[in-house]
């Protein structure tokens, strides 16, 4: 049984130095509204609530913050109508900037930064954040390009193997799952939106 908890680091007698704007503990969510850009407390909280869904023991970094964001979006829209494509977030948006100043153009150089820095360097990064819009980035263009149900039976058979294998789908069971959802219509098309947005090698 998970029991989510909402509230305000400094009701929980904190401290000044924790500053995120929210975190998922497993047992318990914290969101700071305060940190939120205003109406985007929501926002906040779907997102460390998706990561029931997809968290460390389902996906790697840039999997989960994406998905966690990508579904986000998903209950936005779904909510209120719209096209993800179409109603892409200001954040999103100036976040894909900000990661193209940063020199972090492709997921892959995410996951080699995060190999040579480690995990706790890393989050500590200015470009930590990529991992929520690049991944995201991805997943809403894979959407649109596949279609929502193919999208759909990707997600669905990763985290199913995630829970039979007992450990994080990788890079290349990922790229595996959305390509068996290509149609011979699409099969060209999504090589080449995942050389471009993802990079790295990966077997036909």
């Amino acid at each position: 049984e998970v029991i989510t908890l909402l509230a305000l680091p400094r009701e929980l007698n904190l401290g000044s130095e924790v500053d995120y704007l929210d975190l998922n503990r497993g047992t318990h969510i914290l969101v700071d509204p305060e940190l939120t850009i205003p109406g985007e407390t929501n926002r906040a909280l779907f997102h460390e609530i998706a990561h029931y869904y997809w968290g460390a023991d389902q996906a790697p970094l840039w999997f989960r913050e994406g998905a966690a964001d990508f579904l986000t979006s998903y209950v936005r829209d779904r909510t209120y109508g719209g096209s993800l494509r179409v109603n892409v977030s200001p954040e999103l948006a100036f976040g894909l900037k900000s990661c193209d100043s940063m020199q972090v153009p492709t997921i892959q150089k995410l996951i080699d930064k995060l190999a040579v820095e480690g995990y706790a360097a890393h989050r500590q990064a200015s470009n930590f954040t990529c991992n929520h819009n690049r991944g995201e980035n991805l997943f809403i263009e894979l959407y649109d390009l596949l279609s929502p149900g193919p999208f759909s039976a990707a997600w669905r058979e990763l985290h199913q193997l995630a829970a039979q294998q007992k450990r994080p789908v990788d890079e290349n069971e990922i790229y595996q799952a959305f390509l068996r959802q290509a149609t011979g219509d699409t099969v060209d098309a999504f090589k080449g939106l995942y050389a471009r947005l993802h990079g790295g090698d990966f077997p036909d």
